[in-house]
């Protein structure tokens, strides 16, 4: 063979391994990449925050109103005060509990207030400051309740949806101070609902109620679910801190 034919199979030969390396490579690169997660494969939801509602009290004494404190100090440093009556909500007492010290060296357990997603330092109230409220607790003895948010309160479905967005002649809202009906008070039906709040993703416990609302010129009846936290007993003087639909 001569030389010039020798030079050109070597270089055709060399070709070939190059273009055979570079297959392997590229091969062994896409299966690592398959096999390595991404940065963003581990991004999951927020979960949302779950509301407990509870009302304020004085625990075992007399007081009118009870402190406010911030988890971030051991000393249980207090904030603020809030009325004894007052309706909060609190967050799943199972992922939100935290115990400080007091001047007297005593532990306490604290709750901490729902709304605190937006800020860094939590706000905590003492536990044996907060009663649990059923939904049935929000009604008089007339099975009625009133609507206590001064931006007024969404009326939903059984499946959490706004009745207003296939009905839209049912108000969107209920306004402050209306007044709402258990339907069975021997049956007190409560639901949870998954709802942003501030692009806050939190679970509101809802209750069904009676509604009244106008229809052209006619008084009609209609039923969905509200925040059972966003209720109070008629008259009370009880206040929220917190303005959430």
């Amino acid at each position: 063979m001569s030389t010039k034919k020798l030079r050109i199979f070597a270089l055709a030969s060399v070709s070939v391994l190059v273009i055979a390396f570079a297959f392997v490579t590229i091969g062994f690169t896409s299966s690592a990449a398959l096999a390595t997660p991404s940065g963003n494969s581990n991004t999951s939801p927020i979960p949302p925050i779950l509301r407990e509602v509870y009302k304020v009290t004085a625990g075992e004494g007399d007081a009118t109103a009870v402190n406010i404190r911030l988890s971030s100090d051991k000393n249980c440093e207090i904030i603020g005060t809030i009325k004894v009556g007052t309706i909060v909500a609190i967050r799943s007492t199972n992922s939100d509990t935290t115990e400080c010290e007091n001047a007297d060296g005593q532990k306490i357990t604290l709750y901490r207030l729902s709304e605190d997603g937006r800020g860094k330092k939590g706000r905590y109230i003492a536990a044996n400051n907060l009663d649990k409220r059923n939904a049935g607790e929000a009604f008089n003895e007339k099975n009625q309740a009133q609507v206590s948010s001064s931006n007024g309160l969404n009326i939903r479905g059984e499946d959490c949806k706004l009745l207003n967005e296939t009905d839209k002649s049912i108000p969107k809202t209920l306004p402050n101070g209306a007044l709402v009906t258990l339907r069975d008070s021997n049956n007190v039906k409560t639901i949870t609902c998954d709802i942003a709040v501030d692009r806050i993703p939190y679970t509101f416990e809802m209750v069904e109620v009676e509604f009244q609302y106008k229809k052209g010129k006619d008084n009609v009846a209609g039923t969905g679910y509200v925040a059972q936290e966003n209720l109070k007993i008629p008259d009370n003087t009880g206040r929220k801190i917190f303005r959430i639909q």
